[in-house]
């Protein structure tokens, strides 16, 4: 199960919360930006119509840019992973929840909940972590190219042209992407296509090249991008670090 919540403070989006739920784990992943620096924050997910089902808690911190962007993990040994499809009120704030500027909330709702909107009508993945012929066949027909420094293994990456690039007739990124992917292959001359595997379930992913501003991250979340990594994975990237937006398709 998937879906989304604008995050706001006074009305005005400062980021945004996706989930995605299954039976091993529920992942949600948290875009901030202009908050406190290097600041620990609680987060409150309300399970249930104003949170009457009960109270689901994490944390995040904020790097020194005031900025987070990062996923919160719950695993079924500590939570009912069913109770959070159930989320209705996501809410953050600095120690003490109070009336002040620092409380930033997000509210689930049907213009946020892309369940069937997004991810489902994917006609090229039926199933989630399911292999993809097509994608393989264009992965491993490539030399790979791996701009890392670090190697992790069960990945496999290679460049993509403009051609290849739509050869993917991928319907599952919002058109602003695809734009946005067209623009970095015309200035960079490449894309990076990616595939992970991990036991029976597969991922794929792109990178885009570019430099990290992190005034982009969240337009670039608006957008389906996951996050930004360094070429130095080992290293939150700072600005003007190349490195590259990655989005699972």
């Amino acid at each position: 199960m998937f879906f989304s919540i604008a995050l706001c403070e006074n009305k005005t989006q400062k980021g945004r919360a996706d989930a995605k739920i299954n039976s091993n784990c529920t992942l949600i992943h948290i875009t901030l930006i202009k908050m406190h620096k290097n600041t620990k924050y609680n987060v409150d997910f309300f399970i249930g119509e104003n949170g009457k089902d009960g109270l689901k808690r994490g944390y995040i911190i904020t790097d020194r840019f005031g900025n987070f962007n990062n996923t919160i993990r719950f695993f079924p040994n500590e939570y009912d992973m069913e109770d959070f499809k159930k989320i209705s009120l996501v809410l953050i704030y600095e120690n003490k929840i109070s009336s002040g500027s620092c409380n930033i909330v997000g509210f689930r709702g049907p213009k946020y909940d892309y369940n069937e909107a997004l991810l489902c009508k994917n006609s090229n993945s039926i199933n989630e972590y399911q292999k993809n012929e097509k994608y393989d066949e264009l992965i491993d027909s490539l030399q790979e190219y791996w701009p890392f420094l670090t190697k992790v293994e069960n990945i496999k990456t290679v460049k993509l042209d403009l051609k290849q690039f739509n050869s993917l007739n991928l319907n599952c990124i919002k058109d602003s992407m695809n734009q946005y992917i067209v623009n970095s292959l015309k200035f960079y001359g490449f894309i990076i296509f990616g595939r992970c595997t991990r036991g029976d379930k597969f991922i794929y992913m792109i990178g885009i090249p570019d430099k990290y501003n992190p005034s982009q991250v969240i337009s670039m979340a608006n957008m389906g991008s996951n996050k930004f990594y360094g070429i130095d994975l080992t290293k939150k990237p700072q600005i003007g670090d190349m490195g590259f937006w990655s989005i699972y398709i």
